[in-house]
């Protein structure tokens, strides 16, 4: 069980990300640190999507989305907080090797904070979460290889989604 499994039937890819950063959390901080950036900037791009906003033209990095959704008066301090945590720790450790099992679990609870606050937002006004729970070790290297294989299918899915909500939210805003 994953706290992430609230996101399950609306955004299986966030659901993936986040179980698969737990799973990480366990045996390697660096690579928890890369998914939960992967998460957070999924998450940007469903929000984008979801509000009808274009991804920018130029320069079209995670920072400048993030700072898209701040103009747009869609980002909660907390919550620009948490993300730009997410996305600086997955800069350090893609480019640094940067490790911190504190900080790891630091990092996790705070994705759960946001994705509870993404579901809050884009989901179910009234749902409630239950409390973070730090995931301990259930599952051996060989189930990890197979998740982190349905990750990147997972990741792919993501970007056609997001395509199709893009389109589909141009049409009605044409319309």
């Amino acid at each position: 069980m994953s706290n992430f499994d609230f996101l399950q039937e609306k955004w299986p890819m966030l659901a993936s990300q986040g179980s698969l950063a737990e799973k990480q959390f366990l045996i390697d901080s660096n690579a928890c640190f890369i998914k939960l950036g992967m998460l957070g900037e999924a998450l940007v791009k469903y929000m984008l999507a979801l509000d009808g906003i274009a991804e920018p033209l130029f320069d079209n990095t995670h920072a400048n989305r993030i700072k898209l959704l701040k103009q747009n008066g869609l980002l909660p301090q907390d919550i620009d907080n948490i993300l730009y945590s997410l996305r600086i720790t997955r800069n350090k450790a893609a480019h640094e090797g940067y490790e911190s099992d504190e900080e790891a679990r630091t990092l996790l609870e705070l994705a759960h904070t946001l994705c509870v606050w993404f579901m809050q937002t884009y989901g179910e006004w009234t749902f409630e979460a239950t409390p973070f729970i730090l995931p301990t070790q259930t599952e051996s290297p060989e189930t990890l290889a197979t998740i982190v294989h349905q990750l990147e299918v997972r990741n792919a899915e993501l970007e056609s989604e997001i395509s199709a909500i893009q389109i589909a939210t141009s049409v009605s805003i044409d319309e």
